[in-house]
């Protein structure tokens, strides 16, 4: 199988934002006891480490449909001294509140990720949402920020990202609390988003879109209170058994994240709004096996095939890079976890190291990818947010960036989603300076549902290989079922961003 890339110096069409880089965790599951908290209910170091490795540039908390019922007085000062309370969400365990905000903040430290923590709309109120902002970043000698002082944190923790709740249009969803109408949670992110910047005037506000693609909410929510918003969010969890649907599981993404798009640009014509509010695509990722089976307490073992999907998710990002500036996987550990933990060890997922590759291996600079190859058609929906079946998808899907600190590279990031057979790929480079080697990383393994297991860790992983000549023009063949990058260098001033 044959297929082209073309990559033109001239043709920038943004930059990517780190925030797509993001993580979330929620009391959901061993997600956060059992998995952030080790048994002893400490900070579990190796998972820590994991986390560094991948540089996660901010983690979304405490949920999830658990925020629409957390109350956030709850989850501080002494920790013996704690009221535990049922999980109204997910009613699977009693919630301890052993790990509330000053844990968080501190994780999210240790970790090197921006704090993002998502507020109580579905039961709380403006004023509690405005007590926790002046908690986190009151500096004077207001009752919440000598709280956060008695706590022992002298200093601000200065968080910038909030969310208005969480998936609040889900009339039918049986985890969340608090559902609203459009034009209710319109106006109760008026009334929040008041209260809370006449606290900390600076921080920006995420509002909840419509998880179920409808169109009417996104508007009425964009057009009543788009002015108070800096981001919209978006949900979508995705795959299959079928190899096939899950690999071009992107596409649906990339579809209803340029729909809710279309409500943006709308809704800023009738409004008169002239900023552009961006995309938050704050929870993401494979969910459907552990769906219908409680025994696995919400646990997803990912393969390979999954690792393809966010793979071909972060080239999606990277091309709408205009468009979405944070996106969050849900979730990083055990609960639908990229790494899954306990007390005899860690196993990093395909899931994370399709994250090692592009964190690591991509920059930031995006370039306008031209790709043609055969294509297949999928026969299912996709997933619980896909908008399957689909026709003439694309084998090869790519994108290419560029790198600038350090040695300068231009990445081109590849996912060859034929689980079969290699792609013979012609790749031109118009407009750039190329040098003469061009290191190459690979993901992949020995099948579609390859996986990590405490027997074979690396059964999916990154794995460096043989370096090659690249060119103005030259060949590359991709392995069957891989998501490659090519780090090719560049010199003098091709492809700089103006």
């Amino acid at each position: 199988m044959k297929a082209t890339i073309k990559v033109d110096a001239e043709r920038i069409i943004g930059r990517v934002d780190p925030l797509i880089f993001g993580h979330f965790i929620e009391h959901l599951g061993r997600c956060v006891y059992g998995g952030v908290l080790d048994e002893r209910g400490e900070y579990r170091q190796e998972l820590i480490e994991a986390m560094r490795r991948i540089r996660p540039s901010i983690l979304r908390w405490p949920g999830g449909c658990f925020a629409d019922g957390y109350h956030w007085r709850d989850g501080v000062g002494p920790r013996d001294r704690r009221p535990i309370r049922v999980n109204l969400a997910w009613h699977n365990a009693d919630e301890s509140n052993r790990f509330g905000t000053d844990e968080f903040v501190a994780y999210c430290r240790r970790i090197g990720a921006e704090p993002y923590i998502c507020a109580n709309v579905g039961s709380g109120t403006p004023e509690e949402a405005a007590a926790w902002v002046e908690y986190c970043n009151g500096t004077g000698d207001t009752a919440y920020a000598k709280m956060r002082r008695d706590n022992g944190s002298e200093r601000p923790f200065g968080v910038r990202y909030w969310g208005i709740g969480n998936e609040i249009d889900e009339t039918e969803h049986v985890n969340e609390i608090g559902c609203l109408s459009a034009e209710d949670y319109a106006r109760a992110v008026r009334e929040y988003a008041k209260l809370m910047r006449r606290v900390s005037p600076d921080i920006r506000l995420v509002a909840v879109g419509s998880n179920r693609g409808e169109v009417d909410w996104n508007l009425t929510v964009l057009e009543k209170a788009g002015a108070w918003i800096d981001y919209i969010a978006q949900h979508g969890y995705y795959g299959t058994d079928d190899h096939y649907s899950t690999v071009a599981g992107p596409m649906y993404v990339e579809k209803r994240i340029r729909m809710l798009h279309a409500a943006v640009e709308l809704a800023g014509f009738t409004t008169g709004l002239e900023r552009q509010i961006p995309v938050a695509f704050d929870e993401w990722n494979i969910w459907y096996r552990s769906r219908s089976d409680t025994e696995q307490r919400f646990e997803e073992v990912y393969e390979l095939k999954d690792a393809l999907f966010v793979a071909g998710t972060f080239n999606s990002l990277q091309r709408m890079c205009g468009i979405v500036k944070m996106a969050n996987l849900a979730q990083m550990v055990n609960a639908l976890g990229m790494i899954h933990v306990d007390a005899d060890g860690m196993v990093l997922s395909p899931l994370y190291h399709a994250f090692d590759l592009y964190a690591n291996h991509t920059g930031s600079t995006v370039f306008d990818t031209f790709t043609l190859s055969d294509t297949f058609d999928t026969h299912d929906r996709g997933g619980p947010r896909g908008l399957g079946p689909l026709t003439g998808v694309p084998y090869l899907d790519a994108s290419a960036t560029m790198r600038e600190e350090g040695s300068r590279a231009l990445c081109l990031a590849v996912v060859n989603r034929h689980q079969d057979e290699p792609i013979e790929c012609q790749i031109r480079l118009d407009g750039f300076s190329v040098g003469d080697s061009a290191p190459v990383f690979e993901l992949t393994g020995s099948g579609p549902g390859a996986r990590n297991t405490p027997q074979e860790p690396e059964a999916v992983s990154v794995k460096a290989r043989p370096p090659i000549r690249p060119g103005a023009t030259f060949v590359h063949t991709f392995a069957p079922r891989s998501a490659t990058v090519l780090e090719i260098p560049i010199a003098g001033q091709g492809g700089r961003a103006p």
